[in-house]
């Protein structure tokens, strides 16, 4: 079962850091940016979003995984 609720946020932005990038991140492991993946909740491109200069906007997502029943 995959479930993604996303407020805010039109766009999806999935990356991943590579060797160089992981490296130094002191969170990953040295290969480990071989089986990982990132993915952002974001607004891109045509969904982009401007802001007065006070101006606020507010995203959240929250993504799970799991075993299928």
């Amino acid at each position: 079962m995959k479930t993604k609720a996303t407020v805010g946020a039109a766009s999806s932005v999935v990356w991943n850091p590579w060797a160089e990038k992981a490296a130094a991140m002191v969170d990953l492991g040295d290969l480990a940016w071989r089986g990982m993946v990132c993915v952002e909740a974001g607004n891109i491109a045509d969904n982009e979003v401007r802001l007065a200069a006070d101006g606020e906007h507010h995203m959240s997502t929250a993504i799970s995984v799991g075993a299928e029943p």
